[in-house]
């Protein structure tokens, strides 16, 4: 057989010569211009040699495959790293050799060659037919591969034999197939229930926002009152839970960030102090770290005023780094100073 190689490499190349890699081209690879261009990665790691093959190929070890593999990744980063910003390409693929041999580490290549290369239409590997089987289609899967291609060469046992493949068992085939089925069933049921569940918990935030909102807004904006003098008497917050303020001369509420750094804590406050009067009615200790911070003089005082009146009915711990919260609070009844 592998005679009958040569003799078609020689009649297709009309020289006598094998083929020689010299590597004379590598110092650039100019495929900046190109335009529908598709990558291509050899893995030349068999079982074993089949005489057929005329492409590069050696029997596999693990150690050599790692090697390869570890020269492959570096490779891709020196040429991919010359270029100005990434290059849109059509495909991936993966042949070979024998891919699935590395299909632990087919991850890591993608990854690599996704720095540099934007791959519109999918990521395919060649996959000989004893290797569909489900622990490496799942790890094609998670390694983000969209299209197999199976090289089968011959159901008729006589040509495998000439081609030095081994004999397709036709019963073995059949289970594997009932497997996978069985497998996709399997996932199709996950599928609908993962989608049932994120219907109902979108239906049921929907329900919680419509009752819980209205007295968020509502509790928010007595608290945003109070730390504010009343300039911002109004609050809302949207489903992101992205927060607005109203004074009372405005015909807009203004984003929270459009508000100074101050103004915009105190809104943070107000709304971290409904949420827990709403959420936790039996009413917990509240923790503050270094809540009042970005607070001028101005509007510490209001703030500890609210604080000292909530705490009241629940314990509310305040951790600071700074001494004027404790110097302010200072004699105020129901009041205990720590030092750590």
């Amino acid at each position: 057989m592998n005679m009958i190689t040569d003799l078609v490499r020689m009649w297709l190349t009309r020289s006598v010569k094998p083929f020689v890699f010299t590597g004379e081209f590598d110092s650039r690879l100019p495929y900046e211009e190109c335009e529908q261009l598709g990558l291509y990665v050899h893995i030349p790691f068999c079982r074993s040699v089949c005489n057929f093959c005329p492409y590069c190929k050696m029997e596999y070890s693990k150690e050599r495959c790692d090697r390869y593999i570890d020269a492959l990744i570096q490779e891709i980063h020196l040429v991919g790293g010359r270029g100005e910003e990434k290059k849109r390409v059509t495909s991936l693929y993966f042949g070979g050799g024998t891919p699935a041999l590395a299909a632990g580490r087919l991850k890591e290549i993608i990854d690599a060659l996704g720095r540099y290369y934007d791959i519109t239409e999918g990521i395919g590997v060649e996959l000989h037919p004893s290797d569909v089987v489900l622990p490496v289609l799942r790890t094609l899967r998670d390694a983000g591969v969209t299209k197999l291609s199976i090289g089968i060469q011959s159901f008729q046992g006589r040509h495998q034999a000439v081609l030095g493949r081994e004999a397709a068992d036709p019963a073995a085939l059949a289970a594997r197939r009932e497997e996978l089925e069985e497998e996709l069933a399997r996932r199709r049921l996950e599928a609908e229930a993962l989608s049932a569940a994120m219907d109902a918990l979108t239906q049921a935030n929907a329900r919680l926002q419509e009752r819980f909102s209205p007295e968020l807004n509502r509790l928010a904006g007595a608290y945003m009152a109070r730390l504010t003098g009343e300039r911002y008497s109004a609050v809302s917050l949207t489903r992101e839970l992205e927060g607005f303020v109203r004074a009372g001369g405005d015909v807009l509420p203004r984003s929270a960030l459009y508000l100074s750094r101050g103004t915009a804590d105190q809104l943070y406050l107000a709304v971290r102090l409904a949420v827990c009067r709403l959420c936790l009615p039996e009413k917990p200790p509240i923790l503050l770290d270094d809540a009042l911070t970005a607070f001028d003089d101005l509007r510490l005082e209001p703030a500890l005023e609210l604080l000292w009146e909530l705490s009241r009915e629940q314990q509310i711990l305040l951790f600071t780094c700074q001494k004027r919260e404790g110097e302010a609070l200072a004699g105020v009844p129901g009041v205990t100073r720590i030092a750590l």
